[in-house]
Formats: structure tokens, C-alpha cells, sequence
């Protein structure tokens, strides 16, 4: 009995002992992974992005000097950036080490190569502690044909793959009934400013307004004489409060304006056949209203 006590106490002694031995609880770096992309399809000037994972113990801390530093690895490989993040884990640590090299070597063939080995360092109360991380091999290819053929001793070039053409036809037309729109456009308002030289357009009005923006009510006969020069160049002869039946006869486009221009010859002939030699402001706001109507109609306006 004693025997079988002894055994079962040496038994679990020695199970103890290897748990407590357990390399899981002992390890200072629990995870290490290094995340490549695809090995091969690489020609001069691309890219490749390397991700390392380590995940360590809660008092492990990376040397920052261990990290390799950007710039040229050898004469063909250079380290862009190198990018390390730290995250909390429930029992630890998690470093995230980004690398990203370019690669500045033509070959003339298909030709494996790699990125250098280097040798990440950790410390723990003044311990250090080495994590490798391995060379990666990938495969370069070159930029020509792997069968160069050539022409007259030179290599020969392919010519670059012609782009597949758009049909424009829609958007030409557009273009053009736009711009025909904008032309017309463009053209009526000439007309209407009278801004085309080679188009016989009367501009009695115009020479009448033109004198009626600098007048004041003060120069009330000028203003109406002003009036009365353009109304008779219209009508191509001097024209009185009588004769407007045929005036709007022969320039039926004025008959709009009749009660206004019958107005401004009812304030004429008081001004000039009766006492009455001076205007309201408002008067002579009309005047010059009447003024700017006829100049409209004159150049096409209604």
C-alpha cells in the first residue's frame, strides 16, 4: 500500500514538473509570421509589400535600432518605408512591421532573386532576445521577349497596342448645334447693339438717348427737342400731334407706345405753347422711358 502511495506521489511529481516545463509558458515570443505576396510576375520598378507579425510577452519591447533602416539594401533592392505598429493583445504584445521595398534591376531572363535576412531584437529587464526573419525569394522578369528576335542586328520592338476608339459622332453634332445656337445667339444681340457695321440699322433713338443721359430736367428743351429730331428721322419728315395715325400706319411696331407718345406730344405743346416751362422729376423720368421704348423697337426689341 505505502508502494502504490509512493508511486502516485512520484507520478504526479514528475507530470508537475513538465507542465511547469511547458515550452508555451516559457516562450518570450509567442507568434512570428512573415506575410509575403506572390513569388513571382515582378519586373523592374514594381513594388513588393512585406507584413511581419510578432506577438511577444506583455514585458517584451522591440529595439527600434533592430529595424532595418529605409533606403538602398544592395544595388538593386531599395527599402521605401518601414512602418511598425504596436496593439495590446490579452497576454502581450503584437508588433505589426510593414516593409516595403522597389526593385531597380532589368534581367535579361527570368531570374530568382531575393530580399535580405535581417534580425529583429527584443529586451526584457536588460535580456535581449533574437527573432530572425528569413530571406524571400521571388522571381524577376524581364521587360522584352524571353525570344528576342531582332531586325537588321537590333532587338525588335513591338509596337504599343492601339487604344479602341470612341464614337464621337453624337457628341460632334451636339457640339455643333450648340455652337451654331451660341452663333445665332451671338449674332442677333450684335444686331440689336447695333455692333454690325455692314448692316444699314437706324439709330435715331440711340443718338436721342445718348443726349437724354447727360441732360437734366433743368434742360428740358433739349431733352424734348432730342425726342422730336428722332421721331422725325423715323418718320422721315417732321412730325406733329395730328399725324400720328399715319406715323403708326407706316411704323406699326411704335403702335404700342402710342398712349406714351401721345403723352410726350401733350407735354410738348404745353411746354412750348403755353406758360408751363418746367418738369417734374418724375416727368422726366418718363421721358427718358420713352426715350429708351423706342430705342427697343428701333433695333429689333419689342
Amino acid at each position: 500500500m505505502m508502494d502504490l502511495g509512493f508511486r502516485l506521489f512520484r507520478f504526479w511529481l514528475i507530470l508537475l514538473a513538465m507542465t511547469g516545463c511547458s515550452p508555451n509558458l516559457q516562450e518570450p515570443i509567442t507568434r512570428f509570421e512573415l506575410q509575403a505576396p506572390k513569388p513571382y510576375g515582378y519586373v523592374i520598378g514594381d513594388e513588393i509589400h512585406h507584413r511581419i507579425v510578432v506577438e511577444t510577452r506583455q514585458q517584451l519591447d522591440i529595439i527600434q535600432d533592430s529595424i532595418p533602416a529605409t533606403g538602398d539594401q544592395n544595388r538593386w533592392l531599395n527599402l521605401k518605408t518601414a512602418k511598425l505598429t504596436t496593439q495590446a493583445t490579452d497576454d502581450g504584445k503584437r508588433y505589426l512591421l510593414e516593409l516595403t521595398y522597389q526593385i531597380f534591376y532589368s534581367p535579361l531572363e527570368v531570374k530568382m532573386l531575393k530580399t535580405p535576412a535581417f534580425t529583429l531584437y527584443f529586451q526584457q529587464n536588460g535580456n535581449k532576445i533574437e527573432q530572425a526573419v528569413p530571406e524571400w525569394y521571388f522571381t524577376l522578369s524581364p521587360l522584352h521577349e524571353l525570344a528576342i528576335r531582332k531586325e537588321e542586328g537590333k532587338i525588335y520592338l513591338r509596337p504599343d497596342a492601339q487604344p479602341d476608339l470612341i464614337d464621337t459622332s453624337i457628341y460632334k453634332n451636339g457640339v455643333a448645334i450648340t455652337l451654331a445656337i451660341f452663333a445665332a445667339c451671338g449674332f442677333y444681340l450684335a444686331y440689336c447693339f447695333g455692333l454690325l457695321p455692314w448692316v444699314n440699322q437706324r439709330k435715331y433713338f440711340k443718338t436721342a438717348c445718348k443726349k437724354m443721359s447727360v441732360l437734366t430736367r433743368q434742360q428740358l428743351n433739349q431733352a424734348l427737342t432730342a425726342i422730336h429730331q428722332a421721331i422725325n428721322d423715323t418718320y422721315s419728315k417732321p412730325l406733329f400731334k395730328h399725324g400720328l395715325a399715319d406715323f403708326y400706319a407706316k411704323q406699326p411696331e411704335f403702335k404700342q407706345l402710342a398712349d406714351q407718345i401721345d403723352w410726350f406730344f401733350a407735354f410738348s405743346d404745353r411746354y412750348f405753347f403755353s406758360d408751363r416751362k418746367y418738369c417734374t422729376e418724375e416727368e422726366f423720368s418718363q421721358l427718358k422711358a420713352l426715350c429708351l421704348d423706342c430705342r427697343k423697337i428701333e433695333r429689333g426689341g419689342v
